[in-house]
């Protein structure tokens, strides 16, 4: 049987290296024969502040290369803040 982690909501905001799973999370992550998880902010330096209530979240560009070593299969970004900065930075992801 196959195994899958789903995390949820990743914003990273201080770790440089896109690294922010605990040793113990991160043997779960790449235990797993799948893993998911919600990336809830587009990368930074793409786009514009998008006119809207509350926070604009974004993310440092390591996030994804972060995720991806350590184990993440999948990023979602169907999310409330994956436009905060527009189209830009959404396809920016893809």
């Amino acid at each position: 049987m196959a195994t899958i982690c789903v995390c949820g909501d990743v914003v990273n905001y201080r770790h440089p290296d896109g690294i922010f799973c605990s040793s113990d999370l991160g043997a779960v992550v790449s235990g797993a024969d799948y893993s998911v998880v919600n990336c809830e902010a587009p990368v930074q330096g793409y786009g514009a502040p998008q006119p809207k209530s509350g926070p604009h979240h974004s993310q440092r560009v390591e996030t994804i290369a972060g995720l991806k070593a350590q184990g993440f299969d999948l990023l979602l970004l169907a999310n409330n803040h994956i436009m905060d900065f527009g189209d830009k930075a959404r396809v920016a992801h893809t």
